[in-house]
């Protein structure tokens, strides 16, 4: 399992629509909150290969997109305090 958040890059369509104001982007608090929900549903014995990307140089926005170790800081420290895991929530059928 991969998972990232949207990239805006430059010289994209994305990127322009982004400048005009017809795109709002995620907090990087929420991308945090849903990576963390998603994890505690995701049966534990997935594995998961990436939780957030960098979009390297020709990265726009979002500004906190830079900071790859931060964001997995805050979704190790998000899951500690919910004293949760990934597959907590799955439901055994």
């Amino acid at each position: 399992m991969k998972l990232h958040h949207l990239h805006v890059m430059k010289g994209t369509l994305l990127e322009e629509r982004y400048r005009q104001g017809e795109l709002t982007l995620m907090e990087r608090d929420d991308y945090v909150g849903i990576v963390c929900d998603f994890l505690e549903r995701l049966d534990p014995g997935v594995l998961v290969m990436r939780l957030v990307g960098d979009g390297g140089l020709n990265l726009v926005a979002p500004g906190w997109g830079t900071a790859k170790f931060d964001i997995l800081n805050a979704i190790e420290r998000e899951l500690e305090r919910r004293g949760t895991r990934q597959g907590s929530r799955v439901i055994d059928s």
